[in-house]
């Protein structure tokens, strides 16, 4: 049975950016995940050990957080590339990287950029 694990807006404050303000203040990031993946022995055995660990996938994503890269598009490349190694199982995972409030002349909620990766 084909299933869809969400983790939305993993909040995290990082240095990452190609401004040097950036690096030294940092900025507010969301992250959302969504992987597909056979849930058919976690639906039937209400074991975590069947399923993903949400604490485990946070825990992936902050570790990466806290080295500081240039590019929103690198940035969701990292985490997804983590992700499928720690979880084999997994064949889509969809990732949006959000920089809230992003140093613009103008007002800009946000920027993000999605990335959906298949096995």
């Amino acid at each position: 049975m084909q299933g869809k694990i969400a983790l939305k807006g993993l909040m995290f404050h990082s240095f990452h950016g190609v401004h040097s303000f950036e690096r030294e203040r940092g900025n507010d990031f969301r992250i959302d995940l969504v992987f597909q993946t056979d849930i058919s022995k976690a639906a039937l055995s209400d074991k975590l050990a069947d399923t993903l660990d949400y604490e485990e996938v946070y825990q992936i994503v902050a570790e990466i957080m806290e080295v500081p890269v240039n590019l929103l598009e690198h940035l969701a490349y990292k985490i997804s590339e983590k992700l499928f190694e720690a979880y084999t199982e997994v064949k889509i995972l969809e990732i949006t990287v959000a920089k809230i409030l992003p140093p613009l002349e103008g007002r800009c909620e946000e920027s993000s950029v999605s990335l959906v990766r298949h096995r």
